[in-house]
């Protein structure tokens, strides 16, 4: 079964790889994105995370003499390797149940003032995949670039609401352990404190 891909548009628009995902998860799991990697921009890579994933690690174009004098000499391998096994881990989870945790919207250029539709820089966006065969699933959790609420409480969905579950997120800074009733009928707190700025949390149920 082929993958699916957007046009080229994601490749320089995060929020627009956001949307990618948040549309064609509904329909089949072979989906994926494109991007040109911008170094240390994790915000800008996991909004292009999804089971099929293409990229440039920097211009490749040119004669065949300027072929490789594009590359930096100090571009970090060792971060891009660091995201790659990170997606590589959550590739399973895309094939379980999809849920979106947000509204979605792909409005750039919409008016600012607050009494009129605020455009899609000014949001989050959220969604989650869940296994419930095997008990666990991810959130993957966007602050937009001109968010200015660091946090949100997301309602999780399908969980087993008897089963406590831990929750933990790929940078190392939270693991917790709530109950499904609570993740579902509270909501998983989630804290972004950069602008833009995104998070990946996986969760497995323990009993």
């Amino acid at each position: 079964m082929p993958l699916i891909f957007p046009n080229e548009t994601p490749c320089i628009n995060p929020i627009g790889n956001q949307v990618s995902t948040e549309g064609l998860a509904y329909w089949r799991p072979p989906f994926g994105t494109i991007l040109q990697i911008r170094p240390r921009d994790n915000y800008h890579f996991r909004s292009g995370s999804s089971p099929g994933l293409a990229f440039a690690l920097f211009n490749v174009s040119g004669t065949r003499e300027q072929i490789g004098s594009f590359i930096p000499p100090d571009f970090p391998f060792d971060w891009l390797r660091s995201e790659i096994a990170q997606l590589k881990r959550l590739r399973p989870y895309y094939y379980g149940d999809y849920y979106p945790l947000l509204p979605c919207s792909a409005n750039a250029d919409c008016d600012r003032e607050t009494d009129k539709e605020r455009s899609a820089a000014f949001e989050w966006a959220a969604w989650q995949f869940n296994r419930p065969e095997q008990g666990d699933g991810m959130v993957q959790a966007f602050r937009r670039t001109e968010n200015e609420e660091a946090t949100r409480d997301l309602l999780l969905r399908g969980l087993d609401p008897t089963g406590n579950y831990e929750v933990s997120d790929l940078d190392g800074r939270m693991v917790k352990t709530a109950s499904g009733k609570d993740l579902m009928g509270q909501g998983l707190h989630v804290a972004i404190s950069a602008k833009p700025g995104a998070t990946v949390l996986v969760y497995r149920k323990i009993r």
